[in-house]
């Protein structure tokens, strides 16, 4: 396929995925008084307005927020509200307030218009998929790289339709895949300082892809080692640096305002203790401990350390808890990711077959098991092993969509899936043809 069809390909594949699912998600001009998204809304609206970045609560007239009218309002968010106007809120990462101040700067204080746009990134992503797979496995990829899109977007349009961070977390994930693409192509300096800015925006936009340039890191120093690279660890540095500058004006500001040192965020330290306390038997977030004087953090004789080490604390006397809580995390943030599930059953049956045509000649074994197996690119594996970490660090989350924190990355799972069922029709079609002829 040229440049020139690639680009009316896409075009027209994301007109009709637009086209199918605009109707569909929730576009209402107004945002959830609540939650997260009371603060993201506050922080847009406000840096929209000309007070700056990072700017939590009422400093315009309520109804310039364009929050959801709620009979009554909650009494405690409305105080808190009114009260906080004008704090620099350093609980959240900073990309998606920006993005959001940017939005109603250009368009006016529109939650409509940003669900828009949050659904033509989703739109991006998906019609993505099939160049995605045919640069990975070829045919099979973009033939399953388009229902691929289509199936991914029924499942997740809906992070579209809130002031949530999901959908930029999407966008920025995907990002770095195109980056490690462009990296593992051309393996030269520039492409090395776009994977690290990369890596370092997808920091600013939330702290939950924390692991992804550890694991990126990881993983290249593992190659170049191996390969007994200089210049990939010369590559490496490159890349680390370019994500460490990314982040810093954002750290120093953040700590300049603060009087204390931020890297990210603060949410942090207080999710890693609401998320691994003794109320976690259900994998879930529990901050009830804060209100509660005979609770472990509160009764450890050791406040002073820093959350970390607490939770460290907490394991290493609690040791019969870990593999429940655990278990507990996996299960409800990973359980419903239908298209990881598929794809792990359509691996496991690749599998099982080519082990059984080195012990029988079944003929209908062989039809589906012609050429090499279907890998997992690297990048795939970071990216799924970031969300993995995270999920065990912290907690699992239902609420919007199934596994609404592991969801930024279930495109990847989607094109996996596919891939592996295109794949293995066009191996059965292949050899069938190739029988009929002889």
């Amino acid at each position: 396929m040229s440049k020139k069809h690639s680009i009316v390909f896409f075009a027209a594949l994301a007109v009709v995925y637009y086209a199918v699912l605009q109707g569909r998600t929730d576009k209402k001009d107004s945002a959830f008084f609540g939650g997260d998204t009371w603060e993201y809304q506050s922080m847009g609206v406000n840096f929209a307005k000309g007070h700056g970045i990072q700017k939590f609560g009422a400093m315009e007239p309520f109804d310039v927020y364009k929050f959801e009218k709620t009979v009554p309002l909650p009494a405690t968010y409305y105080r808190n509200f009114i009260s906080g106007a004008g704090k620099d809120d350093f609980f959240r990462t900073p990309a998606y307030p920006l993005f959001l101040g940017v939005a109603y700067k250009l368009f006016g204080v529109s939650p409509r218009a940003v669900k828009i746009i949050q659904l033509l990134m989703l739109v991006f992503i998906a019609a993505s998929l099939p160049f995605l797979g045919r640069h990975y496995w070829g045919k099979p990829g973009f033939i399953g790289g388009v229902p691929a899109g289509l199936l991914y977007l029924k499942v997740n349009h809906s992070l579209a339709g809130v002031i949530l961070t999901e959908t930029l977390i999407t966008a920025a994930v995907f990002i770095v895949l195109i980056a490690f693409l462009v990296y593992e192509r051309q393996r030269r300096t520039l492409p090395a300082c776009f994977l690290g800015v990369s890596l370092g925006c997808a920091l600013l936009v939330k702290g939950s892809l924390i692991f992804l340039p550890l694991l990126t890191w990881g993983v290249l120093l593992t190659l170049a080692v191996l390969h007994r690279d200089p210049g990939g660890l010369k590559r490496l540095l490159v890349i680390i640096v370019s994500t460490i500058l990314t982040v810093l004006p954002w750290s120093v500001y953040a700590s300049v305002k603060s009087g204390g040192v931020i890297v990210l965020s603060t949410q942090g330290g207080y999710q890693l203790l609401t998320d691994n306390n003794e109320f976690c038997t259900d994998g879930g977030w529990h901050p009830e401990w804060i209100d509660k004087n005979d609770s472990w953090y509160n009764s450890d004789g050791i406040d002073t350390l820093h959350p970390l080490a607490k939770v460290i604390n907490f394991y290493r006397c609690n040791t019969q808890l870990l593999p429940r809580f655990m278990f507990q995390k996996f299960y409800h943030g990973f359980w419903p990711m239908r298209f990881l599930w598929i794809f792990i059953g359509f691996a496991l049956f690749d599998g099982i077959c080519r082990i059984a045509c080195r012990f029988t000649d079944l003929k209908i074994i062989r039809l589906v098991t012609t050429g090499p197996p279907m890998r997992v690119p690297t990048p795939m594996w970071v990216v799924a092993g970031n969300f993995l970490l995270v999920t065990l660090v912290f907690h699992a989350e239902f609420s919007i969509v199934p596994s609404r924190f592991v969801a930024p990355m279930d495109f990847v799972f989607a094109l996996l899936c596919c891939v592996s069922a295109a794949n293995l029709f066009m191996n059965i079609f292949r050899n069938i043809s190739a029988r009929r002829q002889f």
